[in-house]
């Protein structure tokens, strides 16, 4: 409960203190259980304690595999830990995979395996970055991070008209979707100010309509 209600107020970071002080004492009093761990290690990786966020998942796992959330975070973390492990991105792409595979409809996992791809896995993999984020957008239309990666990718393919299509979306999305500054980072940033309206004014035709239209309402 502490935990929902730190991310309710935006990761408040008092309220996750309190949350891993529970945690902690969940562990203690049941060592067995893998949750309490797994839970702990999500919420040291709010906190910034990535390399504490890993110690925890990785327990958690070892009592349990089949925690889906347990593989996120720990591929997430994974990415922010310094220095990174030299296996880092062998695992980050295992444990993200393994959270979509016990957890279809993780599309907080599914968009961070496809920024992850898009980043990382060079042109051979921008297809099944692709396939990855629109379906995290069918199951959260309303995820500005996932658009403004798939209008990324849009742009790297010379598809306009898709490109225009997710700057639309992250706009529309970007102040009342779901934000989550401590994951799909350089997605997020992307979301922000004006630079979504100038990618979306870029793919239009040069003197339309629709070009105005969206310089109208950067200057708004």
């Amino acid at each position: 409960t502490l935990y929902r209600l730190a991310r309710t107020g935006g990761s408040n970071r008092e309220a996750l203190e309190r949350a891993a002080a529970a945690f902690e004492r969940a562990i203690r009093l049941d060592g067995g259980r893998a949750t309490p761990r797994a839970s702990l290690g999500r919420t040291k990786f709010r906190l910034g304690d990535d390399a504490g966020a890993i110690v925890a998942l990785k327990a958690a796992l070892k009592r349990d595999e089949q925690l889906a959330f347990a593989h996120e975070y720990l591929a997430k973390a994974l990415l922010r830990v310094e220095p990174r492990p030299a296996d880092a991105a062998v695992l980050v792409e295992q444990h993200l995979g393994r959270a979509i595979a016990l957890d279809p409809l993780s599309y907080t996992a599914l968009a961070a395996l496809g920024e992850y791809l898009h980043l990382a896995g060079g042109p051979a993999r921008l297809a099944e970055a692709r396939t990855l984020l629109e379906r995290a957008v069918a199951l959260r239309v309303d995820y500005p991070a996932a658009h403004a990666r798939l209008a990324m990718l849009a742009n790297e393919t010379l598809d306009a008209p898709r490109a225009a299509q997710h700057y639309a979306a992250l706009i529309a999305t970007r102040h009342t979707g779901v934000r989550d500054a401590d994951a799909l980072r350089t997605s997020e940033r992307a979301c922000d100010g004006a630079a979504p309206f100038l990618g979306w004014c870029f793919v239009t035709r040069p003197g339309s309509p629709e070009r105005r239209a969206v310089l109208e309402r950067a200057a708004s």
